[in-house]
């Protein structure tokens, strides 16, 4: 009997090991579980953080260059229609000068010639200026 009472103390005694070996390793995967879920959401926090430093990162980029772009065609703009304003200036001043010839004609021509005269004058005047505003509207507006 003795030897039934010892069998029994030592499947008792290894039920009990195993039962604690059990509750170690239970508790040793707990506590990694655990250790790991904290690892992922600090994973997790850290690249929505950059994600959206980047993204500002990006914004930010892309607003500098619209702004760099309009400051350039601001500037084009300008040049481009300050260009025109002397041209302009000067077929205004050429054809100011044209209409005194045509006016010293007139008084020395007939009536029917000075009209005709004058009024070729004036389409071509308004002529190139049509074709300058067109230049103009084509460089703010190219589509």
């Amino acid at each position: 009997m003795r030897e039934a009472e010892t069998i029994r103390a030592l499947a008792d005694e290894r039920k009990r090991k195993h039962a604690q070996e059990l509750a170690h390793n239970e508790k040793t995967y707990n506590d990694f579980k655990q250790s790991h879920e904290e690892q992922m959401d600090t994973l997790r926090e850290t690249l929505r953080r950059e994600r959206l430093n980047v993204g500002t990162t990006v914004e930010e980029q892309i607003r500098k260059v619209e702004q760099d772009n309009e400051a350039l065609w601001t500037v084009k703009l300008e040049h481009k229609k300050s260009e025109i304003e002397k041209l302009w200036a000067a077929k205004l001043a050429q054809a100011e000068i044209q209409h005194h010839k045509d006016l010293e004609a007139y008084k020395k021509g007939s009536a029917s010639e000075q009209q005709a005269d004058l009024q070729g004058s004036l389409k071509a005047a308004h002529g190139d200026y049509a074709e300058q505003l067109a230049t103009v509207f084509y460089l703010v507006c190219p589509n």
